[in-house]
C-alpha cells in the first residue's frame, strides 16, 4: 500500500481507496494497461480502414479485372479492423470493470 495526495485537500490517502476520507473527492485509479489497450485498437483500426481504402480504391485495374492482390489486402484490412474493434471493447470494459 502506498500513500498518495489528494488533489483536492493534499490529505495523504491509500492509494487503493476509492474517496478520499477527509473530504469525500473521488479518485480516478483507471488501470493504465486499459487504456493502452483502447488506444492500440484504435491504431491497429486505422491501418485495417486505410487498407480496406486502399483495397477499393486501386482493386479494379484499367481492364475492369479485380487484382487476387488486393482482394487479399481487404480481407486482411477487415480482419484487422475486427481485431480492432475486439481490442477496443476489451479495453473499455476492462477499464470500467478496473476503475477505482
Amino acid at each position: 500500500m502506498t500513500l498518495v495526495n489528494c488533489d483536492e485537500c493534499g490529505h495523504k490517502d491509500s492509494d487503493r481507496a476509492s474517496n478520499c476520507p477527509n473530504c469525500g473527492a473521488r479518485f480516478d485509479r483507471t488501470d493504465k494497461r486499459w487504456e493502452l489497450i483502447q488506444a492500440l485498437g484504435f491504431v491497429i483500426g486505422f491501418v485495417g480502414i486505410s487498407m480496406v481504402l486502399f483495397n477499393l480504391l486501386y482493386s479494379v485495374t484499367p481492364s475492369g479485372v479485380n487484382s487476387s492482390v488486393f482482394n487479399v489486402i481487404g480481407i486482411i484490412g477487415w480482419t484487422i479492423m475486427a481485431a480492432s474493434l475486439v481490442l477496443g471493447l476489451i479495453g473499455g470494459i476492462g477499464a470500467w470493470c478496473h476503475h477505482g
